[in-house]
């Protein structure tokens, strides 16, 4: 193919017209088309940012009204949790507890520590003789 015969092809297919009813079709189509002003999508988004945050607002408004019991005032942990009598009634078993767990290591770990001590003195009492036992066994070696 030629670029001469390319060119001339190219120009006969410019002479290619649209069927009348795809035309006339195609013209109604587009202009039938409402025509929106631009701002009309900016109040769109507009009204959806306001919504957004106002739904945003009202959740956060209903959950701190839920977490400080006025909304569901009988069934409230968090604020059942500040009665005092039921804090110092918390206190006073955690206090127990913590005595109680405290007694239950002690008593354990107490026949522990003693077998710890009873060793290291054992072994300074060795290492005390042995060292005494040395000294005897160089002044005997010294002197003859």
């Amino acid at each position: 193919m030629s670029y001469d015969y390319l060119l001339e092809y190219l120009k006969s297919l410019k002479s290619i017209n649209p069927d009348s009813d795809f035309l006339s079709r195609s013209r109604n189509l587009i202009l039938n088309q409402p025509k929106r002003p631009a701002y009309v999508f900016h109040v769109r988004n507009q009204f959806l940012n306001v919504f957004k945050f106002s739904l945003a607002i009202g959740l956060s408004l209903i959950m701190f009204l839920s977490l400080s019991g006025k909304l569901f005032p009988k069934n409230n942990i968090f604020v059942a949790s500040l009665n005092n009598k039921n804090l110092i009634k918390e206190s006073l078993k955690a206090d127990i507890n913590i005595q109680l767990a405290e007694v239950k290591y002690y008593k354990e770990t107490s026949a522990q520590v003693t077998w710890a001590l009873s060793e290291i003195i054992n072994n300074e009492n060795n290492a005390a003789i042995t060292r005494l036992l040395k000294e005897k066994a160089r002044e005997n070696d010294e002197n003859p």
